[in-house]
């Protein structure tokens, strides 16, 4: 997995938009300013890949690190934001010994194997009634409808899907998954990942905000 991921962040091995900077948080600036609401104390940015979303939040004033797995997407990072900081640590392994009250995961859950075990690691870092914060891909989005439908990716520039995604969830199975690794469910928002208006609940990407139970 980490070998991966050096090279996913090299430019290889399925590197996608997220790599490349866009200068927009998270991709998509009404779910930047969604999460933003719900930040709260020390953040940690988990799988923060070159750090741009760690650097915006500072930006707005939030006291936020970012970690990730990959040591080459950590030196990027530290490179292009020399007074943040940044770390390696691989969740799905273990917790981390410094305790957070919030921690960030973008669009990170559905490339990982152990995710209950990573979900798990993640809790017993956060402090009591910490915060965590997922956004994942919508497996019900009007997005992934339109790619099993037309079984073209490229068909109204939505663009072809990431191989690296190895788990797939929709609102209903990611509150589930959350509440049975512990959380309390306090907010669930979906946002459009394309530019094709679609109704609520139908955007590509779920945001969940939860508690540490």
């Amino acid at each position: 997995m980490k070998r991966y991921y050096d090279e996913y962040h090299q430019g290889g091995a399925g590197a996608s938009s997220f790599v490349k900077d866009k200068n927009i948080p998270l991709n998509d600036i009404s779910k930047a300013l969604f999460i933003e609401r719900y930040l709260r104390g020390r953040i940690l940015d988990v799988g923060c890949g070159s750090g741009f979303d760690v650097s915006y939040f500072h930006s707005k004033g939030c006291e936020i690190e970012g970690c990730d797995i990959s040591e080459i997407a950590v030196e990027h990072a530290k490179k292009r934001f020399p007074g943040l900081k940044f770390f390696v640590h691989d969740f799905e392994s273990s917790k981390f010994d410094k305790k957070y009250d919030t921690i960030c995961c973008f669009e990170v859950l559905e490339h990982i194997l152990d995710y209950q075990s990573f979900l798990k690691n993640m809790a017993a870092s956060l402090e009591e009634r910490g915060r965590l914060i997922i956004s994942t891909p919508n497996i019900f989005g009007l997005r992934s409808y339109l790619r099993l439908i037309l079984r073209d990716g490229t068909v109204f520039g939505i663009g072809t899907s990431d191989d690296s995604h190895i788990r797939f969830f929709s609102v209903d199975t990611l509150s589930n998954t959350l509440i049975k690794a512990g959380f309390r469910i306090v907010k669930v928002k979906t946002f459009s990942t394309s530019r094709i208006p679609c109704p609520s609940g139908w955007g590509g990407s779920i945001a969940t905000v939860c508690e540490k139970s």
